[in-house]
């Protein structure tokens, strides 16, 4: 009988197909810190079999949108910050236990990924950053949040998702003219897909 793959070992699967370049054990700890964090936490959205999609599902799905439709498979601290972008903010993990397993750099990602209690404040700071990573992987998590918004199966929150999307766009916009030469053509291609995706549910 096959051994059942871990959920690493499936993520790790992405890795291999698209070629990342895995310098450490960076994105493995990271998945697995992120995995641990958000266990027992379920999303608003519900799979085929009418039960709660576990949360974790989410940074997974983000992070194969930044490695396998956008392309970005050199840098394993981006990879590692759209794994644990949602743990500062809704689980008990820590600013310290991130830079220990991941790095500073990672951490600082994190931190900027971060909503705080001024809405308004996080939303516009992804305009105004230097730190070009961080509207790409914002960019990142709302373009799943916006893909899984027919599973929430409430029109009422995806109008109201919807809209707060619509704010973050000028951010996105702007991540063509900030980006290295090199990640322009990821940049324009996640603008392309959320506007797209936009486009679908707004009628709603």
């Amino acid at each position: 009988m096959t051994p059942k793959q871990s959920g690493w070992d499936r993520f790790n699967e992405t890795l291999v197909l698209n070629d990342v370049y895995v310098e450490d054990d960076e994105v493995h700890d990271a998945f697995i810190l992120a995995e641990m964090a958000h266990a027992g936490q379920t999303r608003r959205e519900w799979d085929e079999s009418n039960l709660p999609v576990p949360y974790f599902e989410h940074p997974k799905r983000a992070a194969r949108i930044l490695i396998e439709e956008l392309g970005v498979t050199w840098n394993n601290s981006l990879i590692s910050a759209i794994l644990l972008h949602d743990t500062l903010e809704d689980t008990t993990l820590t600013k310290n236990m991130i830079r220990n397993c991941c790095g500073v750099y990672t951490e600082l990602l994190v931190q900027g990924l971060t909503a705080g209690p001024d809405k308004d404040l996080y939303i516009n700071s992804f305009q105004t950053t230097p730190l070009w990573e961080l509207p790409l992987l914002k960019a990142c998590d709302r373009l799943d949040n916006l893909r899984s918004l027919p599973k929430a199966r409430s029109e009422k929150f995806t109008r109201k998702k919807v809209e707060e999307t619509g704010r973050y766009l000028p951010a996105f916009a702007r991540l063509v003219e900030i980006v290295p030469e090199d990640v322009r053509r990821a940049a324009a291609k996640v603008n392309r897909l959320i506007q797209e995706q936009l486009a679908v549910l707004t009628p709603l």
